[in-house]
């Protein structure tokens, strides 16, 4: 008796946690059709940048200056270093076509010697929908 009484509320804990993650995905928004319902168009002044050389220890701060080219408002959905050292700022407001802003960051070059390659991903409401930025840095002691 006490193993089906057991057995009953287990099977009803499973179905409550299922009917409650169902109704949740029901009532959030698919992300990429809100995103992508109107896609524009971005044009990065630059796509790779040369930091030049610093000094071990020091940040090398980097702008990567956009236009929104497209017809409908841009909106940076994220913006992701390709590791630790680098940290990235970006605009969560719509870009109205034909506006330019910019995406800033530095490269934190502490405990670290030589030449380095980095990226920063950006995720927006364009057809490409990913777009990578890279720079190159030469850190020395």
């Amino acid at each position: 008796m006490k193993y089906f009484l057991f057995s009953l509320l287990m099977l009803s804990l499973f179905i409550s946690c299922d009917e409650n993650k169902t109704a949740r995905n029901l009532n959030q928004p698919i992300i990429d059709t809100v995103l992508f319902q109107n896609p524009t168009e971005i044009l990065f002044k630059d796509t790779f940048l040369d930091l030049g050389t610093v000094k071990q220890g020091e940040k090398a701060p980097f702008v990567f200056v956009y236009t929104n080219k497209g017809k409908f408002p841009l909106l940076i959905n994220n913006v992701l270093p390709g590791c630790g050292c680098t940290l990235a700022n970006y605009s969560k407001n719509p870009i109205i076509s034909g506006k330019t802003d910019s995406i800033t960051g530095f490269f934190n070059s502490d405990g670290r010697e030589g030449p380095y390659e980095k990226h920063v991903e950006v995720f927006c409401n364009t057809r490409q929908k990913v777009h990578k930025l890279i720079f190159k840095i030469n850190v020395i002691k």
